[in-house]
């Protein structure tokens, strides 16, 4: 049922589920991340984050963070709260790990 509404959230937006893989997997974030990028060959990971910051990052870290410090290719990072011309220009800037 989740890997259904998931195909039809991407066709609402206009994104073909031919063309990309979706996909429903269980365990820890950050592990299954890595092992998809590193098992796709990912030339790139795109998260979003709500950009937390201060103790309740150091204490509990965040998933984003963990990503990309371990991830086998560039991680792009969008924060939650940005307009779509603040993601065009950042896309420009190439936040990259």
């Amino acid at each position: 049922v989740l890997l259904h509404r998931l195909q039809h959230y991407l066709e609402e937006r206009g994104i073909d589920p031919k063309t990309h893989s979706v996909s429903v997997v269980f365990g820890s974030a950050v592990d299954e991340i890595l092992k998809a990028a590193e098992e796709s060959y990912a030339g790139i990971i795109v998260m979003g984050t709500h950009g937390r910051s201060g103790l309740s990052t150091v204490f509990l870290g965040s998933v984003t963070n963990q990503v990309i410090k371990s991830a086998p290719c560039p991680v792009y990072v969008v924060r939650k709260d940005m307009t779509k011309t603040e993601r065009r220009a950042a896309g420009r800037s190439a936040v990259t790990v």
